[in-house]
């Protein structure tokens, strides 16, 4: 019984030890910023059913104090049914990560290639209000490193990073006056974090109002504020050691104005 007892508690003492090796600092920070987003899209028609898009899109960040990134796309969607609609697109993101904590203050410019597929279905009432839901499947490949600097260590960023999007959203159309006000609400929720941040969590939540105005068939303008609501955890390993050092859980409120012009023929 001793020597069964002596066993047990060196096990029960080895687990303790364990867990309180296992243990990491955990931090939180919140942060808000205004941000400025401009952008134009050109649609062709290339048939009833099928349309082609390129746009392009800059944004400005930290109180509209700093270049943030540019966005270049290229989509085409298709309309199945009158209630339907299939898209898909690739987007090259360019973006400047020069004195953000996170990067250590290092300056340099980020290279992102995203591919997504999603699906819109739609309904209309006799009211002239439409409602629609769309579902977006996003993968981002990340660069690993720019001009021999190591961007991060493996198991701090899950390269590429799968996100669904769900967003529903309320538009109202006059009769007689080409203006379209609409308002948004858009859940992000990121699907293969790293293994120390959860694997999944919901990482954004935007809200918008807005209004498209119509100057004829093929031109028209869309002003928009957005609220979002950021929420990242991000994963520290430690570059020598290989091991799990700390979470930080960042809290990031954004209050965004944007503009976008679009052509279609």
């Amino acid at each position: 019984m001793k020597v069964l007892r002596s066993i047990l508690i060196g096990i029960l003492l080895a687990t303790a030890f364990s867990a309180s090796a296992q243990e990491v600092p955990v931090y939180e920070t919140t942060d808000n910023d205004f941000q400025f987003r401009a952008g134009w899209a050109i649609t062709k028609s290339l048939s009833r059913k099928v349309n082609l898009e390129w746009s392009e899109e800059f944004r400005i960040r930290d109180t509209f104090g700093a270049f943030d990134r540019m966005y270049s796309e290229l989509g085409v969607e298709y309309t199945a049914l009158d209630w339907l609609k299939i898209q898909g697109r690739y987007t090259h993101m360019l973006i400047n990560q020069e004195g953000k904590n996170k990067t250590n203050n290092k300056g340099y410019w980020e290279n992102r290639h995203r591919g997504t597929l999603g699906v819109t279905f739609y309904y209309k009432t006799y009211y002239n209000w439409r409602f629609s839901l769309r579902e977006l499947a996003q993968v981002t490949f990340l660069d690993k490193e720019v001009h021999g600097y190591k961007l991060y260590d493996e198991g701090e960023k899950s390269n590429p990073k799968w996100v669904l999007k769900s967003r529903l959203k309320a538009e109202y159309t006059f009769r007689h006056i080409p203006i379209i006000p609409y308002a948004y609400v858009e859940i992000a929720n990121t699907l293969n974090a790293p293994k120390h941040a959860g694997n999944e969590y919901i990482e954004k939540v935007r809200s918008a109002i807005g209004c498209e105005y119509r100057f004829d068939r093929r031109n028209s303008i869309d002003i928009y504020y957005r609220f979002d609501y950021e929420f990242n955890k991000d994963v520290n390993i430690g570059a020598n050691s290989g091991q799990f050092k700390d979470l930080t859980k960042e809290t990031t409120f954004v209050n965004i104005i944007g503009v976008n012009y679009k052509f279609k023929f």
